[in-house]
């Protein structure tokens, strides 16, 4: 619902902004008329008309009109423009909460919360999930998909340049990360009852030591949520022009609640399961 929201946002700005350039429009029509009128007036009480005069007054005329047309142009497009700014801004706000959240874990519960929402369908988990949420590279690969809707894409092959050089660059901080993870949880391993670390170690200090793993794994987590923020700002601010940006930004938000909401039919239309089971003959 809130990313239908957001495109009836763009929706009423462009709206708006047609109305505002039809009454621009009457005005420029009505002063242009008003100087005409004063023209004619001044020119009323020269005695001389020769053509020079009158030649001058249509040239007046025009270029008056000319100044007007580009000066609405210029109020249109800072108001669009400025309007482009606070949805953009809103959108990011909202990214930015979501991706902020989080809470530091006392329990081994906290951190399943972190690493696997409950809000997210588990077929939605497999599929998508990176630590809780979608990789950052998904939203470059996104974002290539759509290129062809987008001009700042389309049409500029520096731009496509610098979207290799992002994805490359952030594929290898993924990889950074999945390293850590991998690492913590080794160590996770190693103190537990089973483990070779903890053959010299009671059980108290062999959860001591599994807290403290699970801390760092927050620590994962936090760095994880800061890289899918910063590619995203990077997209609006450094690839797409503000237009593009905004169309990006709704299309993004609106495939993640598609995605969102298919997976949790799914989940929906399978229900519980039953067997029947069927008495043994006796012999």
């Amino acid at each position: 619902m809130k990313r239908a929201f957001s495109q009836h946002i763009i929706a009423h700005f462009l709206k708006v902004e047609q109305e505002e350039v039809v009454e621009v429009q009457e005005k420029e029509e009505e002063e242009v008329d008003d100087v005409a009128h004063l023209v004619g007036c001044i020119s009323l009480h020269k005695k001389s008309s020769d053509s020079s005069e009158d030649l001058s007054i249509r040239k007046y005329r025009s270029w008056f009109q000319k100044q007007k047309r580009i000066a609405a142009r210029r109020e249109k497009q800072i108001k669009a423009s400025m309007a482009l700014d606070d949805f953009i801004e809103e959108q990011m706000k909202h990214f930015h909460a979501q991706y902020s959240r989080g809470v530091v874990p006392t329990h081994l519960k906290d951190l399943s919360k972190l690493l696997m929402p409950k809000s997210t369908p588990p077929n939605e988990l497999a599929a998508l999930s990176w630590l809780g949420d979608w990789r950052p590279s998904s939203f470059l690969d996104l974002l290539r998909s759509l290129s062809h809707s987008l001009p700042s894409l389309s049409k500029s092959k520096t731009t496509g340049l610098v979207l290799s050089k992002l994805t490359h660059d952030v594929r290898i901080e993924e990889a950074v990360i999945d390293e850590e993870m991998a690492e913590i949880q080794a160590n996770c391993i190693l103190h537990l009852h089973f483990g070779q670390a903890n053959k010299h170690e009671s059980i108290g200090q062999a959860l001591a030591s599994i807290h403290s793993e699970f801390k760092k794994i927050h620590a994962v987590i936090i760095k994880a949520q800061k890289l899918r923020y910063k590619v995203l700002e990077l997209i609006v601010k450094n690839v797409l022009s503000q237009t593009d940006a905004a169309e990006f930004l709704v299309a993004f938000a609106g495939i993640q609640d598609s995605i969102h909401q298919i997976a949790r039919d799914q989940r929906m239309q399978k229900g519980s399961v039953y067997l029947s089971m069927k008495p043994q003959k006796s012999s």
